[in-house]
């Protein structure tokens, strides 16, 4: 048996544990949160492009079709003047071979018209002539003397004087409208040859321009079509299309492309932080400097829509880690959330 002096003590420490355990179980837990924007990074891939590049053109005129047989490497640096890319044009020598013939076929078809209308004109020449005399003859017996011919001859002549005399006016008449109208279809002739000559001196300058030089000193990059193809040897191409480019070194931005539905929070002065593909010990750290306004797909075969963004490259870090237009880049791009946003 314990001590009767005991009891007291063990019933007090028994109340004061059950009042703390009463206490602690009553006691609310509190939270505090707080309502701050975050720096949510995006990770986008990008090409360097050059903000100040020359465009390089297929050669030729009226959208003529071309193959490309020679180019050289992208990414060469070339000096100007250097020829970039050759063309071959098979389709436009047959053209050319065409117009010609139909030139050919102008010339022959002037002379025959020149031929018909001095045939008609020497026909309408030949009975003016025999009218003329036929006339001459009626007037000399229309003046003669009524008792030297007969009566019935006499009036035969005057009434054959008349009759020729219209004769004559109508082969005048003739005769100008031949000389009009054979005018007129020699300017035909002569308007339809104007046209075919144009067109053979456009078929011979798309000829002679089969060629792309360099107008000035730069990297060579090809352009990319609307289903994200560059030229390939062999490639049948129009002339007046885009085919390439030589960037200006000295100035470089990234073009990023970010889904739509990841893009809602970037705009402009957004920080980036970006290094070549590969090479994270390049990284730098720059803004977003331009963001389209309309999503665009890349290619038909991806229907997801992304957004152009871009980001200069500082001029130090251009020549520190010799970037050079084309190279690929990763980049993370730190948007800010709505006030709101937890």
């Amino acid at each position: 048996m314990k001590p009767l002096h005991l009891i007291p003590w063990a019933v007090f420490v028994c109340f004061v544990l059950s009042s703390c355990s009463e206490s602690a179980e009553q006691t609310p837990v509190i939270e505090v949160i707080q309502i701050q924007k975050q720096n949510l990074p995006l990770v986008a891939m990008g090409t360097v492009k050059s903000i100040k590049a020359t465009p390089l053109l297929v050669p030729g005129q009226n959208w003529s079709a071309r193959q490309l047989i020679w180019m050289r490497p992208e990414g060469e640096f070339v000096k100007a003047g250097e020829i970039v890319a050759k063309f071959s044009a098979t389709q436009g020598k047959l053209e050319l071979a065409q117009a010609q013939i139909d030139l050919e076929r102008n010339a022959v078809a002037r002379v025959l018209k020149e031929a018909d209308l001095g045939v008609s004109q020497g026909r309408i020449g030949v009975d003016l002539a025999q009218v003329d005399a036929e006339l001459n003859i009626a007037r000399r017996y229309a003046k003669a003397d009524l008792q030297v011919f007969a009566r019935n001859q006499i009036l035969d002549a005057v009434q054959d004087e008349k009759f020729l005399g219209n004769k004559r006016d109508v082969l005048d008449w003739r005769r100008n409208q031949s000389d009009g109208r054979g005018q007129a279809e020699l300017a035909v002739i002569d308007s339809q040859r104007a046209r075919v000559t144009l067109n053979a001196n456009q078929k011979k300058s798309d000829l002679d321009a089969l060629d792309i030089k360099a107008p000035n000193d730069g990297i060579f990059m090809l352009s990319s079509d609307w289903g994200d193809e560059k030229p390939k040897i062999g490639a049948t191409m129009y002339a007046g299309s885009d085919f390439g480019s030589l960037p200006d070194s000295s100035t470089m931005q990234v073009e990023l492309s970010v889904p739509q539905i990841e893009a809602q929070g970037i705009v402009v002065g957004a920080q980036v932080k970006m290094h070549p593909e590969g090479r994270p010990d390049q990284a730098f750290v720059s803004t977003i400097s331009q963001v389209d306004g309309g999503a665009q797909a890349k290619n038909r075969r991806n229907p997801v829509k992304y957004v152009s963004m871009k980001s200069k490259i500082p001029g130090a870090m251009i020549v520190k880690y010799r970037l050079v237009s084309g190279q690929r880049f990763r980049a993370n791009i730190f948007s800010l959330l709505p006030k709101n946003a937890v």
